[in-house]
């Protein structure tokens, strides 16, 4: 995923990349809650790049 260079959309790769690396995703703790509470937790470092990105185009 850290290869991709998608130019022209709006893409979640870094979200996907984010939730990849998470702890409790990788020991298999994700549940229908899953995407509510990693969002809650999650630091808002992930979403500035893809932001700053949409803003610089």
């Amino acid at each position: 995923l850290s290869e991709y260079l998608i130019r022209g959309i709006d893409t979640n790769i870094e979200f996907v990349k984010a939730v990849i690396l998470d702890p409790a995703f990788r020991q298999g703790e994700a549940t229908t809650a899953y995407v509510e509470d990693f969002l809650a937790r999650a630091p808002k470092e992930i979403f500035e790049k893809s932001d700053n990105e949409v803003k610089n185009k």
